[in-house]
């Protein structure tokens, strides 16, 4: 069927071909400069070998698929409002899935996909309120202002949270990546970072440290918590097992307080915002696998650590996979956009009730009469969603002056046709019958379509007076 299909699209979409005299005497139909046959109708919309002949309501449906497609071809672009916001949508789809087959290999060596370090910051996020915005930018110019008091500003807001976070190479939200990207890679590093476009509002960020990325220990381990005293010799009594040869899952099961391990003893260590300096002094000092740790105190009680084996962390086809599926995101194609032209948003001057500067698109401003203009043009409402929208219309028609426009108008109009119109469906679907001979009628007296075959006129509903 897919390969029918794709055959199908090629022929409908393409122009007329030259004919034989034998294909000339099995014209179909001629529409335009495109012609149809009566082997292209038996081998390929209805793909069946051993059919000899077509019937009147087959012709007309073969015959409403192709006038349908020219009539869309002939209409060009629409303009109604509701067709140019589902074609802008379609167009922001297909050039964000073609950039990111074309680059998300790059996406493996953008910084934290390739650090050693992960970053552990401080994470406020803000819904979009202009007025809320504004305040934190007020604060801002203070160059003593703290985080704290940007939070206390913010918790007065509904909407808003605060917290302690690791950003890694899996994290979903790119935005976040980059800017941890670019903080990591600055000289300065201290300060209040944002605000940073999420698709439900805003961060600001605080690097409180980095750490280390030392990988993945896979470990056997025992935990007893250290009682008044009572820890230490339990641990003790542990290990002299252990070391008599005793199995170290039977010494965990018996030991070990079951609520910090699972019955088989095994424990993960990965780099995380609580990462424990000592366990991982601890691990440091296993430098094979199956190395055992002597009995240590740590974080309110006593450990024994067996490795089992060390990995990188995360692995590389994780890597690969997380890049492929954070790329097919159309907010990956955003950022990578707004990167590109350098963009700077004044979202705190959204709904400010002046004609203020909204955003830098390559140093060219956009101001809230643009918006104002578009969300009209396009029928939207004057919302933040609207405000999210014209910026993604400004990087998406920058962006097309950079490409081969007309390659890429090709595919973003015949993907959009292939959404609205199913070929497959069209020809097999059922419909009421008055009204498709009454449709029908309608394109053929609009492209009077050339029909050599008198059988497939007379006693056709669709061509009766």
């Amino acid at each position: 069927m897919r390969c029918h299909w794709c055959f199908l699209v090629i022929l409908i979409l393409g122009c007329g071909s030259l004919l034989t005299a034998q294909q000339e005497n099995d014209i179909l139909f001629q529409i335009g400069n495109d012609t149809v046959t009566e082997k292209d109708a038996l081998d390929i919309m209805f793909a069946k070998k051993d059919k000899k002949t077509i019937t009147v309501d087959e012709f007309n449906k073969m015959l409403n698929f192709y006038l349908t497609i020219y009539d869309f071809k002939a209409r060009g672009a629409d303009t109604t409002k509701a067709f140019k916001r589902k074609l802008e949508m379609q167009t922001l789809n297909i050039l964000g899935s073609i950039y990111s087959t074309e680059n998300y290999k790059q996406l493996m060596d953008k910084c934290t996909m390739s650090r050693n370090t992960f970053a552990i910051v401080k994470d406020l996020f803000v819904p979009f309120d202009p007025i809320l915005l504004r305040q934190i930018e007020e604060l801002k110019k203070n160059e003593n202002v703290t985080f704290e008091q940007v939070v206390n500003k913010a918790r007065a807001y509904e909407g808003t949270s605060m917290s302690t976070r690791i950003i890694s190479p899996t994290e979903t939200r790119w935005a976040l990546n980059n800017a941890i990207c670019n903080l990591l890679e600055s000289d300065n590093r201290t300060g209040i970072i944002g605000p940073i476009k999420d698709s439900k509002g805003y961060h600001y960020i605080e690097l409180i440290r980095e750490q280390e990325n030392f990988g993945r220990y896979k470990t056997l381990m025992i935990y007893i918590p250290d009682m008044e005293g009572s820890g230490e010799p339990k641990i003790r009594e542990a290990f002299a097992k252990l070391k008599s040869g005793k199995s170290f899952k039977l010494v965990a099961k018996e030991y070990s307080q079951p609520y910090r391990i699972d019955e088989t003893a095994v424990k993960y260590f990965v780099p995380s915002i609580n990462s424990n300096e000592i366990i991982l002094k601890e691990l440091e000092k296993l430098t094979i696998d199956g190395a055992m740790s002597k009995p240590f105190f740590a974080s309110g009680g006593w450990y024994i650590i067996k490795r089992l084996s060390k990995e990188a962390y995360p692995l590389e086809k994780n890597l690969k996979e997380h890049a492929r599926y954070i790329t097919r995101k159309p907010s990956f194609f955003i950022e990578e956009l707004k990167q590109r032209y350098q963009v700077q948003e004044y979202p705190y001057n959204f709904m400010s009730g002046r004609d203020d500067i909204l955003f830098l698109v390559s140093n060219e401003p956009f101001y809230t009469k643009d918006l104002r203009q578009y969300a009209s043009e396009y029928g939207y409402n004057f919302t933040t969603d609207t405000y999210d929208k014209y910026l993604h219309h400004l990087l998406v028609e920058r962006y097309k002056k950079d490409i081969d426009t007309n390659r890429y108008q090709r595919l973003i109009d015949d993907f959009y046709f292939m959404q609205v119109f199913n070929p497959m469906e069209m020809i097999g679907r059922g419909q009421n019958k008055e009204k498709f001979i009454e449709d029908l009628r309608k394109l053929v007296n609009k492209y009077n379509p050339v029909i050599p075959k008198k059988k497939y006129v007379e006693d056709n509903p669709v061509f009766e007076n």
